[in-house]
């Protein structure tokens, strides 16, 4: 059999959520869809060979499709009661994952083959890049507003040693304590918007805090997109200290913006799509 059309249902399409409020969505939905000839986001009724569950775990759906089934996730929904994935196995062709620990994890655990398929960016829509002139003087932090609570605390120290200003471009305002003497500049995520938000940026910072079970499994997302904007991110303060320097970050900017056209390119998510799905026919005849 070939695949003529690819149908991608999001997790934000299946919840009801307006368009570009969940990140997973935009990121392995709406920007794969955009640049798939064959895919689009799933319309209800239309006849598709092959659908992309992406973080959907609709079990009657998927029971009652015929065509190829691919369970994307994204998420280590498995530690509360949102995915009963062995329930859900039984009735899909295969598991795409969108980090490295949650590919590891599921394939620990699953009967069905599983890829990894990392998060990518699509350079048609983030295609502005930060010139880098002078000593930096913003830091960027980028998410929702419930993760921004728990991670930005432990940066506020090193952002203050610095001198740099706090730019926060989420979906509420990130209010500091008043001893973390950091001024605090707050933006609303709307995509349309991000990238000249983030543009005003020198440098991005994405915590992320090993002690807490969930952030193991997130994807690189925040970096790679960072990376898209020419945009250095810092992991640690050393790092913050040397992309004070202009030419410093300048030097990172093309070396990360060279690495995402080579492994982060929205192409490369098509051509392992592509591929996993004729594995799946294939495995069916």
């Amino acid at each position: 059999m070939k695949t003529k059309t690819i149908g991608i249902m999001t997790f934000a399409q299946k919840n009801g959520r307006p368009r570009g409020t969940i990140g997973s969505s935009v990121i392995r939905g709406e920007w794969l869809a955009d640049k798939w000839k064959e895919a689009e986001v799933f319309t209800e009724g239309k006849k598709f060979d092959a659908i992309i569950f992406q973080k959907v775990y609709w079990i009657d759906y998927v029971q009652d499709y015929k065509g190829i089934k691919i369970l994307d996730l994204c998420d280590p929904d498995f530690l509360s009661s949102d995915l009963e994935f062995k329930k859900l196995e039984q009735h899909i062709d295969a598991v795409t994952c969108a980090s490295k620990e949650l590919y590891k994890f599921i394939k620990q655990i699953a009967v069905k083959p599983v890829y990894y398929v990392p998060d990518r960016v699509n350079l048609d829509i983030i295609n502005k890049q930060k010139e880098h002139t002078n000593l930096a003087k913003t830091v960027g932090w980028f998410g929702y507003h419930h993760n921004a609570k728990v991670v930005l605390p432990q940066v506020l120290s090193s952002i203050s040693k610095l001198g740099l200003k706090l730019m926060v471009v989420s979906n509420s305002d990130y209010k500091p304590k008043e001893s973390a003497h950091v001024e605090v500049e707050n933006r609303p995520f709307i995509w349309d918007t991000f990238i000249y938000d983030m543009l005003d940026c020198d440098i991005v910072m994405n915590p992320r805090p090993i002690r807490l079970k969930k952030f193991k499994y997130k994807s690189n997302n925040k970096t790679i997109i960072s990376w898209a904007m020419g945009i250095p991110v810092a992991d640690t303060l050393s790092d913050l200290q040397r992309f004070m320097n202009p030419e410093e970050r300048k030097k990172e900017a093309s070396k990360r913006l060279k690495e995402v056209k080579e492994k982060y390119s929205m192409e490369q998510t098509i051509k392992q799509f592509k591929d996993i799905i004729k594995i799946c026919e294939e495995k069916r005849q």
